[in-house]
């Protein structure tokens, strides 16, 4: 489904600024903050991301640190959400990743580390990643797919 708020093309913010694609989803000035238009593929993108860090969060309410050491299951689901994570990032535009202050390359990092070096996964670092980082991140995008 495409919005009109993510047509291709110049995006027009509210206060009559003109931005080329999506040079940033917010024009901060004095008086206001207005949203602009992201791309369709990346708002996309960002909700596969923002969906897949809402659920690796859920994967550890109900769990401690030491349960999930041992839980192969909620590790592999963790890892898989990681991975998509790091799947989308590495397909969301530059203009895109400009606009948005995220470590962009670290989670294309983690993805790469995670299925390409599988048998070096430190689980201490999924529970860190998960329960430190996927906050911030959910945080930092939120704000970018908001009606």
């Amino acid at each position: 489904m495409s919005y009109p708020r993510f047509l291709d093309g110049p995006s027009i913010c509210a206060n009559g600024q003109v931005l080329s694609e999506a040079e940033t989803a917010f024009v901060e000035n004095r008086f206001c903050q207005t949203r602009c238009r992201l791309k369709s593929e990346d708002s996309g993108l960002l909700e596969d991301i923002l969906e897949s860090a809402r659920l690796a969060i859920s994967y550890l309410q109900t769990t401690t640190e030491d349960r999930f050491d041992s839980d192969q299951l909620r590790q592999d689901a963790v890892a898989y959400r990681i991975g998509i994570i790091g799947e989308a990032a590495r397909s969301v535009s530059a203009s895109t990743k400009t606009a948005i202050d995220l470590d962009w390359p670290a989670m294309m990092g983690m993805r790469n580390r995670l299925f390409h070096g599988y048998r070096d996964t430190n689980v201490q670092t999924l529970w860190k990643t998960v329960s430190i980082d996927m906050p911030k991140l959910v945080s930092l995008i939120e704000p970018f797919l908001q009606p």
